[in-house]
Formats: structure tokens, sequence, C-alpha cells
């Protein structure tokens, strides 16, 4: 989506806090919430940093840096559920996402 290096300047904290039926549910939101901050503030998330996270409610601090003009070479248009994986291994979790673009 970008490669490109983002400037260290002034970054832009916002908290984010989603509630959701199943973990697959909280998944989508999330990753949704990401893709409205690139796509309608012009911001790329640089951190998030989990503040409370539960089976259905996600609490996340986003800092975010400003994205250059043009810098995405293709856009995100929304995380979908069609093909939605979510494991739990001994590692963690890992999920699988389709998203539209």
């Amino acid at each position: 989506m970008y490669g490109g290096r983002l400037k260290t300047g002034e970054r832009k904290s916002r908290r984010v806090r989603l509630e959701a039926a199943t973990a697959e549910e909280l998944l989508v939101a999330f990753l949704n919430e990401l893709i409205f901050l690139i796509g309608t503030r012009h911001l790329w998330p640089a951190r998030v940093a989990v503040r409370a996270a539960g089976p259905q409610v996600l609490e996340v601090e986003i800092a975010a840096a400003a994205l250059p003009p043009g810098a995405l070479a293709r856009e995100v248009k929304a995380a979908t559920f069609g093909g939605l994986e979510v494991r739990r291994g001994a590692g963690g979790f890992s999920a699988t996402v389709i998203v539209d673009v």
C-alpha cells in the first residue's frame, strides 16, 4: 500500500473505542477504522497502542503522521467478512482478511 518513508514531524493522536458481538466483527471494525483514517484524514497509522481489549471490546490509541499526497499506489476501500478467519495459536492470534480495493 505505502512503501515510502514518513517524515518524523508532528503526529496526531486519536483514541478509538470499538464494540462488536464477536472477535471477527471487532477485527473488521478496527481495520475499517484504520482505512477510514487513511482515506479521509490522509493520516498514516505510525503506532497503535492497545489500551483495553476483550472478546467484544477494543480500545486503542492511534498515533498517525500526515500521508504525503499521491503516496498510495492503491487505496483500500474496506475490510470484508468474506474469507475472514481468526485463529488462536501457541504464539497468539493470526487472521486472514480480504479487503476491497
